[in-house]
């Protein structure tokens, strides 16, 4: 699924905003978590806290419109292509270490829930001093790395 420049703008709007509303200093932070809870039906992105408090929400018409060719598991499929977009505009909006300075309690991450809010992935997790943009990425690393030592070294 590609997402419009509009719907990539609200995503990074959201984020952005959150960013805002929670990087300023506070006397004692109060959130450890975002859950992020996109709703196909709609096309809804619902952030809530760890009280389950609607921190904000906007509405992305491609998730609404989402459907799987040649899958039996949309809804798999839906959520797998979301996490893909929100871990993009989570990586665009934290380019200038946005996410970094959010002033909430450490370590915190922004999570992918389902309807019921049960935990689907880890998008993001930030600690004091490590900030991991979900493991996913990290899958084939070895293999990339690999193929580009062999082809470093037989090219003497």
């Amino acid at each position: 699924m590609k997402l419009s420049f509009q719907s990539e703008s609200v995503l990074e709007g959201v984020f952005r905003a959150l960013c805002e509303k929670y990087s300023n200093e506070q006397e004692e932070p109060v959130i450890t978590d975002f859950h992020l809870q996109p709703v196909r039906e709609t096309g809804e992105l619902n952030v809530f806290d760890d009280d389950d408090t609607l921190l904000c929400h906007a509405t992305v018409v491609e998730w609404a419109d989402f459907t799987c060719e040649g899958d039996d598991d949309d809804e798999n499929a839906f959520y797998d292509e979301v996490a893909k977009d929100l871990q993009r505009v989570l990586n665009k909006v934290n380019a200038d270490g946005a996410l970094e300075r959010l002033q909430v309690w450490k370590p915190y991450s922004f999570v992918l829930v389902d309807s019921e809010r049960e935990t689907l992935s880890e998008l993001l997790l930030a600690s004091d001093d490590t900030l991991i943009v979900s493991d996913s990425l990290m899958q084939g690393l070895d293999e990339e790395l690999n193929d580009f030592l062999e082809q470093l070294i037989g090219d003497d």
